[in-house]
């Protein structure tokens, strides 16, 4: 199923446009967009705020990324584009998964207490601001905390090192930032990405999720293949 929104500003009666041909189909866009389920029965005062803020991650950045990533997957069969062409998406796919993840993902949580800037800054500010959010939000489970801590150690270094220091400002050779243009690494960073957020903005809508309800994930094997969201809310 494809992505329709409405334009309220329009004249006369909205009518359903096409947004996108990415189907609801795809793992990534079904579970941001149930995030926006759970979102509907917290507690939090803004939610309208948080519903846009979550919904420019989704069509703002990560749909973009995957049309960059499907045009990866394309490349690898004849005929072959010319290389500027191909580095083009390679580029796109690292700015938009970028900006969901540092410029986006942060205004979900704005006017909260629920500051993840840390994440994004040196080793000590990260150590003290981890180590804040969990004495601020106990209800944070410690594998909550060690995923945060070895995403940042790991593909999200790699990440900020292609996105500012090579495709930005060109600080490294491009034999070294042009091993991670391939399919194999974007299908992974793509992945990682949205995986990282998805948990993120789920952990910060719990803290503010009612106790007379669960959220329960869905087995693989029963979720809907044409929506296959990863949660659902039971009593």
């Amino acid at each position: 199923m494809p992505i329709y929104r409405f334009d309220p500003q329009k004249p006369g009666k909205p009518e359903a446009e096409l947004f996108s041909n990415i189907d609801l189909s795809e793992p990534f866009a079904a579970r941001i967009w149930g995030l926006l389920d759970i979102l509907k029965l917290t507690n939090y005062k803004n939610k309208k705020e948080i519903n846009d803020a979550i919904f420019s991650v989704l069509t703002e950045c990560l749909l973009p990324a995957h049309i960059s990533l499907v045009n990866i997957r394309n490349h690898q069969t004849p005929p072959i584009l010319p290389e500027l062409d191909r580095q083009k998406d390679y580029y796109d796919l690292h700015n938009h998964l970028w900006a969901a993840y540092k410029d986006r993902m942060p205004l979900v949580f704005k006017n909260s207490k629920f500051d993840v800037g840390f994440i994004f800054q040196k080793d000590a500010n990260f150590e003290t601001g981890l180590k804040k959010l969990k004495k601020d939000f106990p209800i944070l489970t410690d594998d909550f905390c060690r995923t945060v801590a070895e995403d940042r150690n790991t593909w999200q270094k790699d990440m900020a090192m292609i996105r500012n220091d090579y495709i930005q400002h060109k600080k490294i050779e491009s034999e070294v930032a042009e091993i991670f243009f391939t399919l194999e690494n974007s299908e992974i960073i793509f992945q990682n990405i949205w995986l990282a957020i998805e948990q993120i903005i789920l952990n910060f809508l719990v803290l503010e999720f009612p106790s007379s309800l669960k959220i329960i994930e869905i087995p693989k094997s029963q979720r809907d293949p044409t929506m296959p969201k990863k949660y659902q809310i039971a009593i």
